[in-house]
């Protein structure tokens, strides 16, 4: 009988959607779709999990059942920014399927986290600037379940 044995630096790994991580605690967050009138969630199968990291930074970001071959970007609104403002984090296309995968770095991790659709959105990916929402289509977008601390 052959017995393997686990290294406890292996057991101390944990990962998140692919964020492999040894001493810090990734947060999960499920976006989802709300309706707009009482932002009350839409039970649907369009949805996306961001995990991430704030003492590292890293996220990755998946969705499934999205509008298929669509530009989109992950912004965190910032309310204290002013309307229809605040940070783009990132931007990926889905498949022809409708899936999604976004990953990079960002620091900024409070206030909201949306999807939208890429179009409607002016500004660069993880430049730190004030970006602006210029087209608002929000059953088309994903939103966060609960709000960031």
């Amino acid at each position: 009988m052959r017995i393997i044995t686990l290294s406890l630096i292996g057991l101390l790994i944990l990962t998140c959607h692919g964020l492999a991580t040894a001493s810090t605690e990734n947060e999960t967050l499920e976006l989802v779709r709300k309706n707009p009138r009482n932002w009350q969630r839409i039970d649907t199968q369009t949805t996306a999990q961001l995990c991430f990291s704030r003492q590292l930074g890293s996220f990755t970001c998946t969705g499934q059942h999205l509008e298929s071959a669509q530009r989109y970007a992950l912004i965190q609104h910032d309310e204290t920014t002013g309307r229809g403002q605040g940070y783009i984090v990132a931007f990926a296309t889905t498949s022809a399927d409708g899936r999604i995968k976004l990953t990079g770095n960002w620091h900024r991790w409070s206030g909201k986290v949306w999807l939208v659709i890429a179009k409607d959105v002016r500004g660069e990916a993880g430049d730190k600037k004030i970006d602006q929402l210029i087209h608002w289509q929000p059953t088309r977008y994903l939103f966060e379940s609960q709000s960031l601390l």
